[in-house]
């Protein structure tokens, strides 16, 4: 069973389509995050799954269970996904690390 899984979501602002069908899941025991380019619609996503947009249109699933509409992130009583609004002060910088690559601790 997924952790997360979002199905055909779609969002709108004033017309203006921001996110069109997106849909994927995430597995327990992975590391999964969005990559793309600049305006490639990363934070709209990020946004739509912490629950801060609401989707016009698809599903979001927590643990097999369908997320309602709802402006609350909090599902069964427990908390939704956390939201932060910007870095911690003195975090540095991720390089990234591929597959098999040795990263940094």
């Amino acid at each position: 069973m997924a952790l997360l899984s979002v199905g055909d979501v779609s969002l709108r602002f004033r017309g203006i389509v921001a996110l069109d069908g997106a849909s994927f899941d995430v597995q327990p025991g992975t590391v999964t995050g969005p990559i793309g380019p600049n305006s490639a619609r990363k934070t709209t996503v990020f946004n739509v799954v912490t629950r801060l947009y609401l989707p016009d249109e698809g599903l979001l699933c927590r643990l097999g269970h369908e997320v309602r509409a709802s402006a609350s992130p909090r599902l069964n009583g427990r908390p939704g996904p956390p939201r932060l609004a910007s870095p911690a002060k003195g975090a540095g910088r991720v390089e990234p690390c591929t597959e098999g690559a040795s990263c940094p601790e």
